[in-house]
């Protein structure tokens, strides 16, 4: 496409408030996800492109600024400015969504010697109290007289997820509790309502690896938002949202996956006011909010102002706060809402495996439910900042303030061969483009500490070994006593 092409393609781009130049940034950013520009395509001059669009240079000069940051153009010393090849949309012919990183390691299972780091969960539930997995007597012989289908989730679970609800600030009748096999069918339960082929969906520019792969499996296309340290910014998301106008916005008001950052208080009060204008359904994903360190748990999103959000459906899970293999997650919304869901998922599965329904519902009486792990996941946060703080100290990170992972910028410009080293060490590792709609990040790694200290521990000091060898220089293990 010349110049004129592009002017005709934005329409009345100008039209939206906010700086010029990212309003110029979205709508080219809009062109190369529909794939209207397409990776290799050539970007006209800025000064023939601000003729062209009447602006100034520096708007445009500034646009492509803001569209390099986010990786979706690149450009050569006299071969001008392209669009990335990795700007590529999915393909609506391909028979196959595009494999994660992060499911690598649960498809192909697990190796004696690889210590498996692309996905975030815990390992083991012996920090919790050993009666706490029990199958208790009473409530199995209960269900065991009835025929065992709940399509909508094991009553008493939902009654006990409710009032877990409600006492954390989310007022929660049992018939707006909708239990699914994992946050991760909640996602895709209402994104697949909600989300049609080519639709659009706002996400923060870091996200849930899952989710990115999730939306692709639909066809659906993401429109990213920017982060920092306190969480997604909000006037820019309100901006995107207003500017798009997606059928659905997918946020993290809780803990952030992958950084580990949590919602400032002012951020999501504001946050609260612009979903209350916003048509869009916002999945607020709440999977990591209990998974705090040193802090109360952040309030949800639907209640944080005290009034009930009924464009907003609340999505967690029991599966960091208990066990991955149980597979309990949840949906809470409004009645209309569950019901709309309760029939799609009746669909696919007709209910959630009892048995797991009810070891959960009796530890969140008998246990206290998250408040168990707390303890836990500070030391192995901690011995996994400490060790590469003490044995890595050119990576960079900022110790989170809850979730599962340790968000490292590493002094390169690309991860891969450090990954590939990393691997005949023994651990597997994923880029943090993984994390990224738009393919950014190359230079981080996204390192879970769901792991038990002694090998987190271990982790590092493979690490260690591998980084010495990417750098080209010798290192001593304190741990494996060897010069390498």
């Amino acid at each position: 496409m010349d110049d004129k092409d592009i002017a005709e393609a934005l329409g009345p781009w100008g039209a939206e408030h906010g700086p010029l130049y990212l309003t110029l940034a979205d709508a080219l950013d809009e062109l190369i996800r529909a794939g209207r520009l397409g990776p290799g395509e050539r970007l006209p001059a800025e000064r023939r492109m601000a003729a062209t669009l009447h602006v100034s240079r520096g708007t445009v000069v500034a646009a492509y600024d803001e569209l390099r940051r986010r990786s979706r153009i690149v450009t050569h010393q006299g071969s001008g400015t392209v669009v990335a090849e990795h700007a590529r949309p999915v393909s609506r012919l391909d028979p196959v969504p595009p494999r994660g990183a992060i499911y690598d390691g649960m498809l192909d299972g697990p190796y004696d010697d690889l210590i498996d780091m692309r996905s975030a969960y815990w390992v083991g539930v012996d920090d919790l109290p050993p009666e706490s997995l029990e199958l208790p007597e009473k409530a199995w012989t209960e269900v065991l007289t009835g025929a065992g289908y709940h399509p909508c989730g094991y009553p008493p679970l939902r009654e006990h997820l409710a009032a877990h609800l409600t006492a954390g600030g989310l007022e929660t009748r049992p018939d707006q509790v909708l239990v699914t096999n994992g946050s991760q069918q909640a996602l895709a339960l209402a994104a697949q309502l909600h989300l049609g082929r080519d639709d659009l969906c706002v996400v923060e520019e870091l996200t849930y690896p899952a989710f990115i792969d999730l939306i692709a499996a639909l066809r659906g296309r993401l429109h990213t938002t920017p982060i920092d340290d306190d969480g997604v910014d909000v006037d820019l998301l309100d901006r995107a949202v207003r500017r798009v106008r997606p059928p659905m916005v997918y946020v993290m008001a809780g803990v952030h996956n992958p950084t580990g950052s949590v919602l400032s208080e002012d951020r999501r009060q504001r946050l609260v006011d612009y979903v209350q204008r916003w048509d869009a359904v916002v999945i607020d994903d709440r999977t990591l909010a209990e998974m705090v360190i040193d802090r109360p748990v952040p309030r949800p999103l639907a209640r944080a102002d005290g009034s009930g959000l009924a464009n907003v459906i609340t999505v967690g899970s029991t599966s960091k706060s208990t066990w991955g293999g149980l597979r309990i997650g949840w949906i809470r919304a409004e009645t209309d809402m569950v019901d709309r869901l309760s029939r799609l998922k009746a669909v696919m599965d007709l209910g959630s495996p009892i048995a797991s329904q009810v070891i959960v519902s009796d530890l969140l009486i008998r246990q206290g439910g998250p408040k168990l792990r707390q303890a836990e996941l500070r030391r192995r946060r901690d011995a996994l900042a400490d060790g590469i703080a003490a044995r890595l100290p050119e990576w960079r990170f900022k110790r989170p303030s809850g979730g599962l992972c340790l968000w490292v910028e590493l002094p390169v410009s690309d991860v891969s061969r450090f990954i590939s080293l990393a691997a005949r060490h023994g651990v597997g590792l994923v880029s943090g483009t993984a994390s990224s709609p738009d393919g950014r990040c190359g230079n981080y790694l996204r390192l879970p500490y769901g792991n038990r200290t002694e090998v987190l521990e271990d982790v590092v000091e493979r690490l260690a070994i591998a980084w010495a060898e990417h750098q080209n220089r010798p290192i001593r293990s304190p741990l494996y006593g060897v010069i390498v």
